[in-house]
C-alpha cells in the first residue's frame, strides 16, 4: 500500500518489504547512505533521512529536479522505518553538465530554499566558493527558509568567510545550537591557540547527541573530533603558553586526521 519513488542509481536494502509491511504511517522515512566507506559500497560513510515511501493516494510531486513530495491536506502522519534504508550509486565518470544546468534553472525559477541549498553545492563542487557563500546570504533573507537550513547556512557562511566568523557563527547558535557550529568554534580558537574557548565550544558540542538532519549538516562532528579538542585543550590550558617547554609539550591534534575523528586520542 506505499510507493517507493528510487532512482535508476539506488537500491534497496535486503528485507525491505518485511520492514515496510510493520509500517502504518502515511509517509515513511528512511535512511538514505550517499557516501561509503568501501570500494563495494556497502558500509555507508554519509547519509541523511529522506522521506520518498507514501501511500498511494492523497500525495503529489512537485518540481522538474530533485522533485519534492507534496501531501493533498495539511496534517499527515510520519513513522521512519528502522532498516529499511536506500543506497545511492552515482557513476562518478559520468558528465555532470547536464544536471548543473537545470540545478541552475530550477534556482531561478523557484527562487525558494530548496534550491538555493542544491545550487550551492554545485558552486561550491566548481571551486566557486564567493558565487556559493553569496547563495547561502540570500537565501537566510527569504521568508519560508526552515530554522534548521538557515542557522547551519549561517555557519557555512562563516566557515567560508575570512572576515566576520564569529558573528556568523554567533547568528547560527541563536538560531539553532548545534554539534556542527559548535566544533567549527572550537577548530577555530584551537588554531589560534586560544584553549580555554577552545576548551569550552568543543565541551558544548560533545554534549549534543541528537544529529540534526538537514541537508546542510556535517557528519565528521559526530565522531571524536570534539572529545579530542577538549582533551587536548584541557591539557594545553595547564601549561604557560611562554614557557621553553610549552612547544615542546603542548598537544597537537591533527584536524583533518581521520584517527582524530574516529578515535579518542587522550585520556587524563
Amino acid at each position: 500500500h506505499y510507493c517507493i519513488s528510487m532512482d535508476m542509481d539506488e537500491t534497496l536494502s535486503e528485507g525491505w518489504r518485511e520492514h515496510l509491511e510493520k509500517m502504518t504511517a502515511d509517509v515513511i522515512r528512511y535512511k538514505m547512505n550517499v557516501s561509503y566507506k568501501d570500494e563495494d559500497e556497502k558500509h555507508a560513510d554519509e547519509y541523511f533521512i529522506n522521506a520518498r515511501i507514501h501511500r498511494r493516494h492523497g500525495f503529489r510531486w512537485n518540481y522538474f529536479i530533485h522533485e519534492a513530495l507534496c501531501a493533498d491536506r495539511i496534517e499527515y502522519t510520519e513513522e521512519f522505518c528502522k532498516g529499511l534504508e536506500i543506497s545511492h550509486h552515482p557513476d562518478n565518470e559520468k558528465s555532470r553538465n547536464q544536471y548543473n544546468k537545470m540545478i541552475e534553472d530550477a534556482y531561478h525559477e523557484y527562487n525558494n530554499p530548496r534550491y538555493h541549498i542544491y545550487y550551492f553545492h554545485i558552486l561550491k563542487g566548481l571551486g566557486k566558493i564567493e558565487e556559493a557563500k553569496n547563495i547561502l546570504k540570500k537565501m537566510v533573507k527569504l521568508k519560508d527558509v526552515d530554522k534548521i537550513d538557515k542557522a547551519l547556512s549561517y555557519a557555512v557562511i562563516a566557515v567560508l568567510s575570512k572576515r566576520f566568523k564569529f558573528i556568523y557563527f554567533l547568528k547560527s547558535l541563536l538560531l539553532h545550537p548545534t554539534r556542527e557550529t559548535y566544533t567549527q568554534l572550537a577548530i577555530m580558537y584551537y588554531q589560534k591557540e586560544k584553549w580555554v574557548r577552545a576548551y569550552l565550544f568543543a565541551k558544548r558540542a560533545d554534549s549534543i547527541k541528537i544529529i540534526t538532519q538537514s541537508m546542510l549538516k556535517d557528519h565528521y562532528v559526530w565522531g571524536y573530533l570534539p572529545t579530542n579538542i577538549m582533551l587536548a585543550a584541557k591539557y594545553n590550558i595547564r601549561l604557560f603558553k611562554f614557557s621553553k617547554s610549552y612547544e615542546n609539550k603542548k598537544r597537537e591534534v591533527n584536524l583533518a586526521s581521520y584517527i582524530s575523528h574516529k578515535f579518542k586520542l587522550f585520556e587524563d
